[in-house]
């Protein structure tokens, strides 16, 4: 009967969604609920308490099953990053990824290339948290872990997309997350320019977060709210 969610943004797409698919039907679509980003507020709290010297990328992609995922390039992508700058380079593999119905062989070759190389180190933890803790930035191509990233740390992303054609085709680029990709960072579409961004978010690093900022206050509703919106709304329901 209820659903929460964590922000207007995904009523609106999650409304059009229930509408369509159950326009035939005599089932009631249910009433959704802005109840605030709970996994936010989780998240940005632990990484308040945490003291982590930021000297890392981290690249932490979708599963290697989804549309535009960055699998095809990303050894290509840490090799140019070890061989070019400084920063550890940390790989972060998706969790469906390291499960049987996922692609643990793909994860494997990963690591194995890589291992030997005292910057590079894959974090196959069920948390996330270190990782955020000492990332300067974060490489995916259209995870959902770019905005809790960004909104959490207020640390810019940099979105691998090298088929921006075809999702404009399949119209996902009307999305609010596509949208809103170059208010957090900006979309490489080559591995050829992914060292030149690099450069130009350790530029901008403080005009990203100003920017994250702004955004966030638009996107999130109950920042660091949420568990009390959550509260109050069950007695609402159940009183």
């Amino acid at each position: 009967d209820y659903i929460f969610l964590p922000s207007e943004t995904t009523i609106k797409y999650l409304s059009k969604k229930l509408i369509y698919f159950l326009k035939n039907q005599n089932n009631k679509i249910p009433k959704l609920i802005n109840t605030g980003y709970l996994k936010l507020d989780h998240v940005k709290k632990k990484l308040s308490y945490s003291s982590n010297k930021r000297d890392s990328i981290l690249i932490a992609p979708s599963a290697t099953h989804v549309m535009n995922n960055i699998s095809t390039e990303l050894s290509k992508i840490i090799e140019t990053l070890l061989e070019s700058i400084e920063e550890k380079i940390v790989y972060r593999p998706h969790p469906y990824d390291l499960t049987k119905k996922g692609n643990i062989n793909f994860v494997e070759k990963i690591i194995k290339k890589f291992e030997k190389n005292k910057n590079f180190s894959a974090d196959l933890s069920q948390s996330y948290l270190k990782s955020y803790s000492s990332a300067k930035f974060l490489i995916t191509d259209s995870s959902n872990t770019a905005y809790t990233f960004a909104y959490s740390t207020l640390r810019p992303i940099l979105f691998y997309s090298k088929n921006e054609k075809e999702l404009s085709k399949a119209k996902i680029i009307s999305l609010i997350y596509f949208q809103d990709r170059l208010k957090v960072g900006y979309v490489l579409k080559n591995v050829n320019q992914i060292l030149l961004k690099v450069q130009k978010l350790n530029i901008m690093k403080s005009k990203f977060k100003k920017r994250i900022i702004n955004l966030r206050k638009k996107r999130i509703k109950y920042l660091d709210k949420s568990l009390k919106k959550t509260h109050d709304e069950i007695l609402n329901i159940i009183e």
